[in-house]
């Protein structure tokens, strides 16, 4: 594969062909396109424990800032709520673990 392609599409944050221009080659600016120095690799994303770990840290930042009265009732319904919230999970738990009812005996009725 050639290290140059006719079809190549310009860096983002180029300027497009106008009108007059028909290719890449002709609205590269006088330079030419430059490669950054990092190269066009996308930075690769933070592991799932490190994301956990920052919100954990963010979430400790922002409740120091709240007085302590404040702080200790907001914790007291985040409890409430994760409670509330296994409670519901238990119960949906429970209706998947029940046998099905038997299916009921249906009879036409004739319409005249």
């Amino acid at each position: 594969m050639p290290a140059e392609h006719e079809d190549a599409l310009p860096p983002v944050g180029s300027v497009p062909p106008t009108d007059g221009e028909s290719s890449v080659e002709d609205a590269a600016p006088p330079g030419g396109w430059e490669v950054p120095p990092g190269g066009w690799e996308v930075p690769p994303e933070l592991p799932e424990d490190q994301d956990a770990d920052a919100l954990a840290a963010l979430i400790e930042q922002l409740l120091m800032l709240v007085p302590a009265e404040v702080r200790d009732r907001l914790v007291e319904a985040v409890r409430q709520l994760l409670e509330a919230l296994r409670a519901l999970l238990d119960w949906c738990v429970e209706r998947l673990g029940r046998q099905p009812a038997a299916a009921a005996e249906v009879h036409d009725i004739p319409i005249l």
